[in-house]
């Protein structure tokens, strides 16, 4: 004879939640209805809602005339109205979300055997697969720090001098190649290495910039020239030394870090 049968018959008839103990997790508390839901995390909420914008997308090519007849090619991206709007109900007007934008690009010598140029950080500019999502997510946008690889694809032989290199992150540049080698010295934060050796000799030179303080800027328009705002700036590179013409000096990574926020 099973003498427990009735005692654990009335007590598995309801479970009932026993309040957490003193030393219970923040994650019990909020099992047990004592602190609301968390709210939506990078990984949970913005990369999920991403990635679900992205697998419902639809790209529209069209020619597009511009001066002196020249024809070029122009992509829109488009989503379900009804999928917007549910995802965008997950962020909170009063909450900020953090996010990493990346690019990669090769720079090559020019005819002369100059490397004069910028890597900009505006998506009016620069192409990041995450930007035309995170558009139709946010309503602002404002930048926080950026991050430059250089990474030499070119190696000078016994007949070849090496090339200084000059690299600085200009505050105020959209997308305007620096004049000259000197034009980029003199920017706040400047370095220089040497093209083909990078830093200590290891063919790869990396620099950092956080961003000073700057105004939102919404991401229809996501940067302004004055007040700064958005994510205005790019990184300037410029060499003292001529390379041989047209070929390939470096791979260049970089991530850019900015805020995003919906209007109440």
């Amino acid at each position: 004879m099973n003498f427990g049968t009735t005692k654990r018959a009335r007590g598995s008839a309801v479970e009932k939640k026993s309040p957490p103990s003193r030393g219970a997790s923040i994650e019990d508390a909020r099992f047990f209805g004592m602190l609301p839901a968390a709210p939506p995390t990078l990984s949970g909420g913005l990369a999920e809602a991403i990635r679900g914008l992205r697998n419902n997308e639809t790209k529209v090519t069209s020619e597009v005339k511009g001066l002196g007849g020249k024809v070029t090619m122009e992509t829109k991206v488009t989503y379900p109205p009804e999928l917007v709007a549910a995802f965008r109900g997950l962020f909170r007007s009063g909450r900020e979300y953090d996010f990493q934008m990346h690019q990669v690009l090769t720079v090559s010598s020019s005819s002369g055997g100059g490397t004069l140029g910028f890597v900009a950080i505006s998506p009016s500019v620069a192409s990041y697969g995450e930007w035309s999502a995170l558009a139709a997510l946010f309503d602002e946008c404002v930048g926080v720090s950026s991050q430059i690889d250089w990474c030499t694809l070119y190696q000078s032989s016994a007949f070849n001098t090496v090339s200084d290199m000059a690299l600085a992150f200009d505050e105020q540049n959209l997308s305007t190649d620096p004049a000259s080698y000197l034009a980029v010295y003199r920017l706040a934060e400047s370095q220089t290495f040497v093209a083909q050796l990078g830093s200590g000799g290891s063919g790869r030179h990396t620099q950092r910039h956080r961003m000073a303080t700057r105004y939102w800027c919404a991401t229809s328009t996501p940067y302004s020239v004055s007040p700064i705002g958005g994510l205005i700036g790019c990184w300037v590179y410029g060499n003292s030394g001529l390379f041989p013409t047209s070929v390939g000096i470096a791979t260049i990574s970089s991530i850019t870090r900015l805020k995003l926020r919906c209007r109440a």
